[in-house]
């Protein structure tokens, strides 16, 4: 192949430069510049428009945003404060006589004091009952003390009136004994039934003592002593017979019930 050859199949035609106009790169890169700083550099007064931020463009749409919002919130804020006074409007407070309002407040409020008052007065009504309720059963209970303290006194009484009773059968008892001891020892008794009969006698006698004993009654035991007056009554003085002061005979025999004197002696104290 030729080089006349490789020329046709390349374009190449001889006596023309080997570079096109059109295929200069670094020409065509110089004039697009060059077009982009006379767009960039054009006033905004000559008809082109420039380039604007993007941050810029949200900004201003927030500022364009916030007086709708601000807006709406104040309607929204209306329309519940609205909303509000209307319940308010109809819950009104109603008296008694059907007033709405202060009116009606201060009928409430009457009502309310009332029966505070009245409560008051049922609360002090009920502390004096229950003082009274406690005042009647203490009493209650010192009356019951009193009747059982009283029921054993008359008990008590009643048995030493029995008791005094007793004393004097034994009395009886002991001088149908002393005289029938009289006659055995004199010889004087013709029967022979007198023993026997002295025998029941003092069977009997010693029936009464264990009885009284029971009972809480005790004979006083004095003979031989130093007198007691709490004890004992002297009756008579005797010369000659033991130590001065000391009872040498028993006229009549004391008892005690219970620790108290019952009945005192009656004896005859030595001089």
């Amino acid at each position: 192949m030729t080089m006349i050859d490789v020329d046709k199949q390349s374009g190449f035609e001889p006596g023309t430069s080997a570079v096109k106009p059109d295929d200069n790169p670094t020409r065509t890169q110089v004039d697009a510049k060059s077009e982009a700083r006379a767009g960039a550099e054009t006033p905004v007064g000559a008809g082109a428009e420039p380039a604007r931020d993007p941050g810029q463009d949200r900004s201003e749409s927030q500022n364009q945003n916030q007086p709708q919002a601000s807006n709406q919130d104040r309607s929204q804020s209306q329309n519940r404060s609205q909303g509000q006074s209307k319940p308010q409007e109809g819950n009104q407070v109603v008296g008694e006589t059907g007033e709405t309002g202060p009116a009606g407040h201060r009928g409430l409020q009457e009502e309310l004091e009332s029966l505070r008052a009245e409560a008051a007065a049922w609360k002090e009504k009920a502390e004096f009952n229950w003082d009274q309720f406690l005042r009647a059963r203490a009493d209650l209970d010192n009356y019951r003390k009193r009747v059982e303290r009283d029921l054993a006194l008359r008990i008590r009484l009643g048995k030493r009136e029995l008791i005094l009773g007793f004393l004097e059968v034994l009395d009886n008892l002991e001088r149908v004994l002393q005289a029938g001891k009289g006659l055995v020892d004199g010889s004087a008794c013709s029967s022979g039934n007198a023993p026997a009969l002295l025998a029941g006698v003092e069977m009997i006698k010693r029936q009464m003592e264990a009885l009284l004993r029971a009972e809480g009654v005790v004979p006083v035991d004095c003979l031989g002593k130093p007198f007691d007056p709490s004890l004992a009554e002297a009756v008579g003085v005797v010369e000659g017979e033991g130590e001065p002061g000391t009872v040498v005979e028993v006229i009549l025999k004391g008892y005690t019930y219970g620790g108290d004197l019952l009945r005192p002696a009656r004896v005859k104290v030595a001089k």
